[in-house]
């Protein structure tokens, strides 16, 4: 959903940054937790080239 790699989210789970649940095998995030953590990012600021206003 977000284009972030398996790694990136054990290593985010591993800092504290976002909450995780182990059932059975298999590790989950629940979409929640996903969409307020993606959420409370900072936007990113465009310039240049990329600047569409």
């Amino acid at each position: 959903m977000y284009s972030v790699s398996a790694a990136t989210l054990y290593r985010m789970i591993a800092d504290g940054k976002i909450e995780a649940r182990k059932i059975g095998r298999v590790t989950r995030i629940s979409l929640e937790d996903a969409k307020n953590f993606f959420a409370s990012c900072p936007k990113m600021e465009t310039r240049g080239k990329y600047n569409r206003s």
